[in-house]
C-alpha cells in the first residue's frame, strides 16, 4: 500500500487538468501545473459553495502529503480544510487511479473526515471511469466521473474587477 518515501514526480501529469464536464472548468477541477504540485480549482465555483467561516474557497486548493506511482498510475493526496470546513469536512482523503492514456480518473476514491477530524465513511466519494448512464447507479457512494479537460486556453474565465 505504500507508494515510496521519495519526493513527487507527477511528470506524466504536467499540464493535464480533469474536469466533471466541459464546463466546469475551475468548479472542482483538478489540475497538475509541475512536476511537484498539484490542486483543486475553485476558480469558477458557484457562490453559494462556502467554507465554515462564510468565505469562498481558494482559488486553488493545494493538495498536501502527494504520491505518485507511475507504474500503477495511481496518486494520492490530501486536501485539508482544518481549521475550518468545507461542506462540514475537515479533511479529503484522494487515491485515484488514471486511464493508461491519462484521458481519465478510471477508479478510486475520496475518503471524508467530519469536522471533528473523524472519518466519515457515509460521505465517501468513489471515481468511476465512465460517465453515467440512464442505468442510474442508486448506491450509497456518490459516483464522480472525471476527464482530461483538452483546451485550457478555450475557457474564458472572469476578470477581477
Amino acid at each position: 500500500d505504500d507508494l515510496g518515501t521519495t519526493p513527487v514526480n507527477l511528470s506524466p501529469l504536467v499540464g493535464r487538468v480533469y474536469v466533471q464536464s466541459p464546463i466546469a472548468y475551475g468548479v472542482a477541477s483538478y489540475h497538475f501545473d509541475d512536476a511537484v504540485t498539484a490542486y483543486i480549482s475553485y476558480e469558477n465555483a458557484p457562490d453559494v459553495w462556502r467554507l465554515s467561516d462564510g468565505s469562498r474557497p481558494p482559488d486553488k486548493k493545494y493538495f498536501t502529503g502527494m504520491k505518485y506511482d507511475a507504474s500503477t498510475q495511481r496518486f494520492r493526496g490530501t486536501v485539508d480544510w482544518a481549521p475550518l470546513t468545507f461542506g462540514q469536512c475537515s479533511r479529503w482523503e484522494y487515491d485515484f487511479v488514471f486511464a493508461e492514456s491519462f484521458d481519465r480518473i478510471t477508479s478510486g476514491s475520496i475518503s471524508v473526515f467530519g469536522p471533528s477530524g473523524q472519518r466519515d465513511p457515509s460521505r465517501d466519494y468513489q471515481f468511476s471511469g465512465s460517465p453515467l448512464s440512464s442505468h442510474h447507479d442508486f448506491s450509497a457512494i456518490p459516483r464522480l466521473h472525471y476527464t482530461l479537460f483538452s483546451d485550457p486556453s478555450s475557457v474564458s474565465l472572469p476578470v477581477a474587477a
